[in-house]
Formats: structure tokens, C-alpha cells, sequence
């Protein structure tokens, strides 16, 4: 889920939950029986609580999603990052070893010379 579908989602929870909230005003003012008044705002607040207990499981699974990509993200990262500092390692040692090898030739070379 990307940032833009939870922008979407956010504001399609807040026009629901404004949507719910301008129901239960209307029931308040409309012409019917208190008993029957409470019963429809009672009704209305448990469809609101369900949708919203929907909508926080679905932003807690979006965020789950968003943690796990990071996590193998940064797995691959550190992985990739070991590879490479193997790699500067194993050419560095061998750089020092053909170092080696050389001062070693030029020592065997000075000390043949005649003199």
C-alpha cells in the first residue's frame, strides 16, 4: 500500500465518519418517537464503530506492510554492504601481497649488484 492509497483511505475514513456524524444529527432533528430516534442513533453509532474498528485493522495491516518492505530493504542493504566491503578487503590484501612480492624483487636485485 502505498503513501498516496493511505492518503486516499484517510480521507475516505474522515468523509465516512463525517457522512456518520451528520446521520446521527439528522436523526436527532427528525420527526419521529424518542424511542424510535434512539434506536436509529444507536444503530448508526454500531455500524460507525465496526467501520472504524475495519478501517484501524486495515491501517495497522498497512503499516505492517510498510515495516516489513523496510526490513528487506535494509537486509538487502546490509547484505549488499558486507559483499562490498569483502570485495575492498580481498583486493586490498592482494594489493599489499603484490606489494610485498615487489620490494621483495627489488631486494634480491640491489643485493645482486656488484659492489
Amino acid at each position: 500500500m502505498s503513501i498516496r492509497d493511505n492518503g486516499i483511505f484517510v480521507g475516505t475514513l474522515t468523509l465516512a465518519g463525517g457522512a456518520m456524524i451528520g446521520a446521527g444529527i439528522a436523526l436527532l432533528f427528525a420527526p419521529r418517537s424518542g424511542k424510535n430516534s434512539r434506536r436509529e442513533i444507536a444503530l448508526t453509532a454500531r455500524k460507525a464503530g465496526r467501520r472504524m474498528k475495519r478501517a484501524a485493522r486495515d491501517i495497522s495491516d498497512g503499516a505492517s506492510v510498510v515495516v516489513d518492505s523496510v526490513e528487506n530493504v535494509t537486509e538487502d542493504f546490509l547484505a549488499k554492504g558486507g559483499e562490498v566491503a569483502h570485495g575492498v578487503v580481498r583486493k586490498l590484501r592482494d594489493t599489499l601481497e603484490a606489494g610485498e612480492e615487489m620490494l621483495v624483487r627489488k631486494k634480491e636485485r640491489t643485493g645482486n649488484l656488484p659492489g
